[in-house]
């Protein structure tokens, strides 16, 4: 039995590729932030064991599908190291930094986001 999952402050989008809901970060049993992946696809929820680096654990952090790269962009939110967030990840099947926000850039947190209707 893997980890429990997240139950609020996370942030959810539709990978339409691969036809599954993604969940990524928010608080565990004990208010810390996580950076758990899981997918929902239709019938039940899996945790998703991720092998590559991956961003802290976060939550407020906004996540949409991008299309065009097939995967998902996860920017900012807050986590309990560092307080707000101003990075950008791309998890596309696997996570990889984008962007680290420079200092003095603003940071962002409860952000909302959302996909271009097609």
């Amino acid at each position: 039995r893997g980890p429990a999952m997240p139950a609020e402050w996370h942030a959810m989008a539709y990978d339409s590729t691969r036809q599954r809901v993604v969940l990524l970060g928010g608080f565990d049993a004990a208010s810390e932030p996580v950076n758990q992946v899981w997918e929902y696809d239709g019938s039940q929820w899996a945790h998703v064991a991720d092998s590559s680096p991956a961003p802290t654990g976060r939550i407020g952090h906004a996540m949409i599908y991008d299309a065009t790269r097939e995967g998902l962009v996860i920017f900012g939110g807050t986590d309990d190291q560092s307080g707000l967030l101003n990075d950008t990840w791309v998890r596309a099947p696997l996570f990889s930094r984008v962007r680290q926000g420079a200092a003095g850039q603003p940071s962002r947190a409860e952000g909302s986001d959302t996909t271009p209707a097609r």
